[in-house]
């Protein structure tokens, strides 16, 4: 289970409202290679 931006601490702003501190970014690096050097990123926030 992956749930994108839940390591960014939270403030509530003038109207009580939640907002993150920081930028919201996750992705998953995986290797489908023999060699360990050679990795894939897939960004999970991309456009947003």
């Amino acid at each position: 289970l992956l749930v994108p931006g839940h390591d960014l601490p939270m403030v509530l702003d003038a109207e009580g409202r939640p907002s993150f501190v920081g930028t919201r970014e996750a992705a998953i690096t995986a290797w489908f290679d023999d060699n360990l050097e050679k990795t894939t990123r897939f960004e999970l926030t991309v456009g947003r």
